[in-house]
């Protein structure tokens, strides 16, 4: 079974979705659970030529926020005694990602898909180049995978 599990959170109905099959893995297992949300990196708010927000500044609150929104996903897993880290990455999803579970020597990447995103998977797209990057199992829950869980 798997000691480490990367939960990729976006956000989204779907991103928690998946939260509820991690929970279920990492407590049968005993596995360590680490929760990522990626952003894109911002860039600079101009008005009338001058630059009126840093990409930095932006990347940094939103950064804020997730680790915020995330934080309270970890103490609903830690009350059922999992041991839990979080992580907000700016750059490109997959390549933050694949680092992060690199990083934290993740045995398995969880990530909550829309069905157009799982359709997307097995024609190629983002998620099939992030499991060539990482060569871990992907274990993805869209809309309806709750019902079954």
């Amino acid at each position: 079974m798997y000691k480490r599990i990367l939960a990729v959170v976006d956000g989204s109905a779907s991103g928690e979705r998946i939260v509820s099959w991690v929970r279920v893995l990492a407590r049968a297992s005993g596995a360590d659970v680490h929760l990522l949300m990626t952003k894109q990196a911002s860039r600079p708010v101009t008005a009338g030529g001058r630059v009126v927000a840093f990409s930095d500044q932006l990347d940094e609150a939103r950064a804020a926020e997730a680790l915020a929104y995330l934080a309270s996903i970890a103490d609903d897993l830690r009350a059922d005694g999992l041991t839990v880290g979080i992580e907000v990455r700016v750059g490109e999803p997959d390549q933050a990602i694949a680092a992060a579970s690199r990083e934290v020597g993740a045995e398995l990447v969880a990530l909550g898909l829309e069905p157009a995103s799982v359709s997307r998977l097995v024609r190629g797209g983002p998620s099939a180049r992030l499991l060539a990057l990482t060569g871990l199992p992907l274990l993805v829950a869209g809309r309806r995978t709750l019902r079954s869980a």
